[in-house]
């Protein structure tokens, strides 16, 4: 393991942050053992914080695994069924999530545009996202077994149990998930069901909800190991039930207010000339305790008030000449400063820092009256579901309605620039993470991750490249008859990061070579056929 995953397993948060400054790329690296990156070591170790800071300097979140050949089949949770036809020993970071957080580490890779290996999401993994709508879909296809196992050896309602979810335990007994089935290990004695798996968390709700739908311990299970569970269990119940501790918490009380009490001053010149010297010093020590505590009080009051008056300024409502606030109109839970996804379309003119000063505004406003002509544009801005951010040399349009309007918003575009005679434009489309805010003018604005990375993946680029990220092209790739699609590969963009790229292209649109001489880097890719 080397040292960069080393750190990431263990979560020194201030060391990855200052190695993605340095050099980012170091984070691309696999290493040897299992053939994991350190994003994938800090999923599967439930660093959070980690996860975040990697994913936030523009690493890929599908970083593919090169596992050393002897790893003919993987062992973490990849959510198939035990089936050595679908063994495969590549796995993504979603894929080795694992932990106590690794729920909330899910919905933050996604976020970043993160997908599972598998082509569609799994039960196993829908559960483990605590996504509701998903399972109950899922549970529609009457081929889903219920009770198959992943590569984890688990079945679908042991992570309901693992995870304390009660609602989700429900649905899947009432669709016939067997209460008493096993997890599986190639060690019998490490076999355990849904009842074994609360016991050792603990979840007395949760065991006495199993108990009543007929769970049992596992039958096969060890007396050693029944016996440590069962000590730990009397242990915990013991610690619950033998002590007072109603009286114990009276007891502790009754002697902290004796401690803090404040002696009184005495009154009178002889009572203050003879006051016991340590009640005074334990008086006035007291005194100035409580003096601390009332400011310290009276501080948290205050910033308390101005964080809920800058809460309440930051989620009004403000008229803007393009309709109404784009982010209300997407609901309550987006507001400004609060991270949420949208789907950025960025182009720019090729060449254009050659042209002389009549030239550039000539192209500009020619580039101008194509963008606002696209039916894309208009219905997004009628809306009030588009912002517009102007660069000079292009612009970067963000869509909060659909990936679909920001991709077809790009092929109409680069159907009127193609080939133009004036206008060499090149275009990148990604969904991922933006933060609405506030421009100096009180005007909805945003600034995030995603405007950054659909930048590179425009840049990459020449004239009349459409580029779009991988998780765009699983949106897109059957939405415009006609149009097809070549896989680029992971590629090497600005500043290290890594994005698996797809091109567009079709009769008079787009192009499908790439572009070698611009100096990207395709990562394990072949040429292209029809490469220049």
């Amino acid at each position: 393991m080397g040292e960069l995953h080393t750190i990431a397993s263990n979560g020194n948060l201030n060391v990855i942050k200052k190695a993605l400054k340095k050099d980012i790329g170091a984070f691309l690296a696999t290493d040897e053992e299992l053939g994991w990156s350190p994003l994938h070591y800090a999923a599967n170790k439930s660093k959070t914080k980690i996860v975040e800071a990697i994913l936030e300097a523009g690493v890929d979140p599908n970083i593919a695994s090169v596992p050393p050949a002897k790893y003919i089949q993987n062992s973490w949770n990849l959510a198939m069924e035990l089936d050595e036809d679908k063994a495969d020993p590549i796995v993504y970071p979603l894929d080795v999530a694992d932990g106590p957080s690794r729920t909330t580490i899910f919905k933050t890779i996604l976020m970043y545009g993160g997908t599972f290996y598998g082509d569609t999401l799994t039960l196993h993994q829908a559960v483990q996202l605590d996504d509701m709508e998903e399972v109950e879909g899922l549970l529609q296809d009457e081929s889903l077994r219920i009770n198959a196992r992943d590569n984890r050896g688990w079945m679908a309602i042991h992570y309901a149990v693992d995870l304390g979810n009660m609602e989700m335990l429900k649905v899947l007994i009432a669709n016939k998930a067997n209460i008493n089935g096993s997890t599986y290990a190639k060690d019998a004695t490490m076999h355990f069901n849904a009842w074994e798996i609360a016991n050792l968390k603990n979840d007395e709700v949760m065991l006495k909800f199993l108990e009543s739908k007929g769970a049992k311990r596992h039958p096969g299970i060890q007396q050693n190991q029944r016996a440590s569970l069962k000590s730990q269990t009397k242990l915990y119940n013991t610690s619950k039930s033998d002590l007072d501790m109603s009286a114990v918490r009276a007891k502790l009380k009754e002697r902290e207010a004796s401690f803090n009490k404040v002696p009184k001053a005495p009154e009178g010149f002889l009572g203050k000339l003879f006051e016991n010297k340590h009640d005074k010093e334990k008086r006035l020590a007291l005194e100035a305790l409580a003096e601390k505590e009332r400011e310290k009080a009276a501080q948290a009051k205050k910033e308390k008030e101005a964080e809920l008056e800058r809460k309440r300024r930051q989620q009004q409502v403000i008229k803007w000449s393009n309709g109404e606030d784009p982010f209300k109109l997407k609901g309550e839970s987006i507001t400004y400063d609060q991270q949420c996804e949208a789907h950025v379309y960025f182009m720019d003119i090729v060449g254009y820092s050659k042209k002389s000063t009549s030239e550039q505004k000539e192209v500009t406003d020619q580039l101008v009256n194509i963008v606002k002509s696209t039916e894309s544009f208009q219905k997004a801005n009628k809306k009030g579901k588009l912002v517009i951010l102007p660069t000079g040399d292009g612009m970067a349009l963000v869509f909060f309605d659909s990936i679909h309007t920001a991709f077809k918003c790009a092929i109409d575009v680069g159907k009127r620039t193609f080939k133009h005679a004036q206008i060499g434009l090149r275009h990148g489309v990604y969904t991922g993470p933006v933060v609405p805010v506030k421009d100096i003018n009180d005007n909805p604005n945003v600034s995030g991750t995603a405007i950054n990375m659909a930048q590179r993946c425009m840049d990459a680029g020449d004239n009349d490249h459409i580029l779009i990220s991988d998780h765009v092209y699983q949106y897109v790739r059957e939405s415009l008859p006609g149009l097809q699609f070549e896989d680029w590969g992971p590629v090497v963009v600005k500043h290290g990061a890594t994005v698996h790229m797809w091109t567009a292209f079709g009769p008079a649109v787009g192009r499908k070579e790439f572009p070698h001489w611009r100096g990207v880097k395709r990562l394990e890719c072949k040429e292209d056929e029809n490469s220049d």
